[in-house]
């Protein structure tokens, strides 16, 4: 009897290490695709970026995009984008260009969504991007 009861423990410890195993492994498959979306978003964003800034005539223009990724996996990107020729325009036109830059991350605009300007030469934009990419 005791051996029964051994035994049927041994199997019982074995399968839900296979189903902890099994939904490990899932788990991981599925913050592999979650990376590779955030990544080929990023890289696209970037590639939109300086062709529209190199259509508007800010060729070699800085671009720099990072990101913050909280707790709760919400990741909020800063978009900061440095040219000379940034110097020359009004307030208008550099708000229509962060503007523009923000509408081609594709995100809604909310409170979590800022928009600034340094020294002149320098475009800041920061925007929360869903998990939902």
């Amino acid at each position: 009897m005791k051996k029964t009861i051994l035994i049927l423990l041994t199997l019982a410890i074995i399968a839900i290490s296979c189903i902890i195993g099994t939904l490990n492994v899932k788990a991981t498959k599925k913050q592999a695709q979650t990376d590779e979306s955030y990544t080929e978003f990023e890289k696209k964003y970037r590639d939109e970026v300086k062709d529209y800034l190199n259509d508007l005539g800010f060729k070699n223009a800085g671009i720099m995009l990072t990101k913050v990724i909280n707790e709760s996996g919400k990741r909020t990107y800063t978009l900061e984008v440095h040219h000379k020729g940034f110097a020359r325009l009004d307030d208008e036109s550099k708000a229509e260009i962060i503007d523009k830059l923000i509408s081609l991350a594709d995100v809604t605009q909310d409170d979590d969504t800022c928009v600034s300007k340094k020294n002149g030469e320098i475009l800041e934009c920061k925007f929360p991007v869903s998990d939902m990419i």
